[in-house]
């Protein structure tokens, strides 16, 4: 084999505390959950030693400082491989979303070295790519059915994953925020690192039971406010959300993606539609 398609899901945190900070690393206690809204990354060898990264569906992204070249010359490194390769990217996630549009493409080269050259790559690998990269690089693995989620601790790449009942969510983004901006915010807003708005052990029951009432109560996420306070349009698509009666919203990761979480798929397709061409990006 020498080609490989990879689909690559993203992910939405769910619950997102910050408990402090160690080494320069945040340390966090959060709950992220696979979503099908992926970006597809099409991988095929080469005979000599260059790798090439073409994106699909995005502009502006360099070709060599991107994730998916850092993930191929991670692996050449480690595991001495000569070949090269054509790495193709179509992206549907957003960026600059909180939503692992990076990570994930990071996570299907991983796995498209894996599947073509036979090489042993673990999660550890994975986590030196991204706290993200390592629970998406899980999420590819999976092979059972039912949802994939994990609890995260320590920078995120400690994963204690569980399977989840289906959950009806709608996604809107607008605007954009830094992650690493959205970060030090955080740190000037809350010094003392004592901001856990999520309760991640009742969120994790509530998935596992599929109990969308106890999932509404358990939802949090500590990055919310200090995103707001970069990116105005956070705000606003919060307000747009809630127009369409969800149970429960919040916004996912760093931003500036916001979920919102309905009683059904009806309620949920429903909103999508209500916020068809009000957001940058709805899913």
């Amino acid at each position: 084999m020498k080609s490989v398609i990879i689909k690559a899901p993203c992910k939405i945190n769910l619950g997102l505390n910050i408990l402090g900070l160690e080494n320069g690393y945040h340390l966090l206690d959060t709950v992220m959950v696979a979503v099908s809204l992926c970006d597809t990354i099409e991988m095929r060898l080469r005979n000599d030693g260059e790798v090439r990264v073409s994106f699909d569906g995005a502009t502006g992204i360099d070709p060599i400082k991107n994730s998916a070249y850092q993930a191929a010359e991670y692996v050449r490194d480690k595991f001495r491989v000569t070949q090269g390769a054509d790495i193709k990217v179509t992206k549907r996630v957003p960026v600059a979303a909180g939503l692992g549009g990076s990570s994930c493409d990071a996570a299907g080269v991983l796995r498209a070295y894996e599947i073509l050259l036979g090489l042993p790559i673990t999660i550890e690998d994975a986590a030196k790519l991204g706290s993200d990269t390592a629970f998406l690089w899980a999420a590819m693995g999976k092979k059972k059915k039912g949802g994939f989620a994990a609890r995260c601790t320590g920078r995120g790449e400690v994963l204690e994953p569980f399977e989840i009942k289906p959950i009806d969510l709608v996604i809107a983004v607008s605007g954009k925020v830094n992650t690493a901006e959205c970060y030090r915010k955080f740190d000037e807003m809350y010094p003392s690192y004592k901001d856990s708005p999520s309760d991640v052990e009742a969120l994790t029951r509530a998935l596992g039971k599929g109990d969308v009432g106890a999932i509404a109560k358990s939802l949090g996420n500590a990055l919310q406010n200090p995103a707001m306070e970069l990116e105005p349009k956070v705000s606003t698509t919060m307000e747009l959300v809630k127009g369409t009666s969800p149970i429960a919203l919040l916004m996912s990761g760093s931003g500036a993606s916001v979920v919102g979480l309905y009683k059904d798929k009806k309620s949920a397709d429903s909103a999508r539609v209500m916020l068809k061409d009000k957001a940058d990006f709805v899913w």
